[in-house]
């Protein structure tokens, strides 16, 4: 499973959910601390949403 880190571009890839898919955002905020998987916040450049995500809803749009 990827890990992202803040400032990475992702890919929303999981259809059903607040963000449309392949809507593009950017990880503002990584939750550590109170689940088992991290929780990802993604600010989405067209909704202009923040949204908590796992990590199996996203994929980096680019190779670091």
């Amino acid at each position: 499973m990827t890990e992202f880190v803040i400032g990475d571009l992702v890919k929303f890839v999981k259809p059903g959910y607040i963000a449309e898919p392949d809507e593009m955002g950017l990880i503002v905020s990584v939750d550590r601390g109170h689940y088992i998987d991290p929780v990802y916040w993604v600010y989405w450049f067209k909704s202009r949403l923040v949204t908590a995500n796992l990590a199996s809803f996203l994929e980096l749009v680019y190779n670091r």
